[in-house]
């Protein structure tokens, strides 16, 4: 409903650079004491971002992504991240521009399965202790998905070729890259003594490992990969060029395929490895040394790894800049506001999700969700392009873990969640260890 007048939701009375850091370093807490004191509809102030509108209503989400792009645009909403994805990125882009690009994606990175299973089984194999023992679960699962995405996108897992590259972008995307994105007066270069001039070197750094990676696994890859398919949609050209949109692209994808990825692995362990009941009944139903066909079958794993995804979504938030005055739950929202799908706060809905706060696949069994009441991938026209395969390796990742260990937490008494901002992405935070006790056959 259109309207002429201008009222934003309840917001905390702190600066706006103190509701920044709260969101930042406690994202999770802070949204639940921001819900609890205001309801389901509230503002945060936040650099970067502005007048951050939350809507942890289903209705009010199914609302927003049913809005029209040129009316709720999420690529102008996205901007803050420009620096590392660049200009051209999907994330940023809006309207025929979006559409055209997400399109020529979707052909390239669709394929029947979305991956080897056999290599996602073997890979995860590679980098697990053969006799068990103390792990660090977030270290091991970054790399980990690094390595798959980099069988994905350039035909290659190879460490010699991706390890450099894992290095700059995990600086980037982690806690310090992350306070640069989320205030911007950071990112400004003024000289070697300045955060901004170290913040846009390491950019430049993760450019040139990025076209290092592209050019070694080009003359390595033995099967055409996704840049490869990019490259021949568009008209052909070289792989190892990578520049433009192409760079773009790839940066795009690897950003929502790699951390995101090693986040949604880490809170799926930590939550199998805390619930002791989940646990048996998984290993009750996964035979040692279980194959990738007997995991992909088993439904309750499906079931453990959506439950993860709700009850610690990997991102908090998908946001949409309106360029039209709305009216949302009583308040009349003006021009130029975003209005974000709280998804932290929709998947702690106790009508929706009784007892949301404890660790229940069972849930997803039970029912089915209609797609604003589960949106781990976001929603609308811009459902992450990615969330299939996502959850395809999400799947045989764990299956395989628990198809050969036992998982445990090393630290016990350690049970509480300590988040970590990685850029977009909120991860357990540092370290999360896991004791891997070997199944007999």
């Amino acid at each position: 409903m259109l309207t002429t007048q201008t009222r934003l939701p309840p917001s905390p009375p702190a600066p706006r650079s103190w509701q920044t850091l709260n969101w930042l370093v406690r994202p999770y807490p802070y949204l639940d004491a921001c819900h609890q004191r205001f309801g389901r509809v509230f503002t945060l102030r936040l650099h970067a971002f502005g007048d951050l509108v939350m809507l942890s209503d289903p209705d009010n989400v199914a609302d927003l992504f049913r809005m029209s792009p040129d009316d709720a645009r999420p690529g102008e909403a996205n901007e803050l991240i420009t620096p590392v994805v660049g200009s051209e990125s999907l994330f940023v882009l809006d309207g025929e521009p979006h559409a055209r690009r997400r399109a020529e994606l979707r052909s390239s990175i669709t394929t029947r399965p979305p991956i080897d299973p056999d290599v996602v089984s073997s890979l995860t194999l590679a980098e697990l202790p053969s006799g068990g023992g103390e792990v660090a679960a977030n270290t091991l699962f970054r790399w980990l998905a690094m390595r798959l995405i980099g069988y994905q996108l350039f035909g290659t897992a190879s460490p010699d070729v991706l390890r450099p590259l894992a290095e700059q972008l995990h600086w980037l995307l982690g806690p310090l890259g992350s306070t640069a994105a989320f205030f911007p007066p950071l990112q400004r270069n003024l000289g070697p003594a300045s955060f901004g001039y170290w913040f846009h070197r390491r950019i430049e750094a993760a450019n040139a490992a990025l076209a290092d990676a592209v050019r070694q696994a080009t003359a390595l890859a033995a099967a055409p990969s996704t840049v490869e398919r990019l490259c021949r949609g568009r008209g052909g050209g070289s792989a190892d060029r990578l520049e433009g949109t192409l760079r773009d692209d790839v940066v795009t994808m690897i950003v929502a395929g790699d951390d995101a990825m090693a986040s949604a692995m880490s809170w799926t362990l930590f939550w199998i490895a805390r619930t002791p009941r989940v646990q048996e009944r998984l290993l009750n139903s996964l035979p040692p040394g279980a194959t990738p066909e007997q995991i992909l079958d088993n439904d309750y794993l499906t079931a453990a790894c959506q439950e993860a995804l709700r009850i610690t979504p990997v991102v908090d938030m998908v946001a949409r800049t309106t360029t039209v005055p709305v009216s949302v739950a009583g308040f009349d929202i003006p021009v130029g506001s975003l209005l974000s799908a709280a998804i932290y706060l929709v998947h702690r809905n106790e009508s929706i999700y009784p007892d949301a706060a404890s660790y229940r696949p069972e849930r997803f069994l039970d029912r089915s969700y209609r797609p604003s009441e589960f949106i781990p991938f976001g929603g609308g026209l811009r459902r992450c392009l990615g969330a299939n395969l996502a959850l395809f390796e999400l799947r045989l990742v764990i299956g395989t873990i628990l198809a050969n260990y036992q998982v445990a937490p090393a630290n016990p008494e350690a049970g509480e969640l300590r988040y970590a901002r990685r850029n977009v992405t909120v991860a357990p935070a540092d370290p999360l260890l896991a004791r891997l006790i070997p199944r007999r056959r």
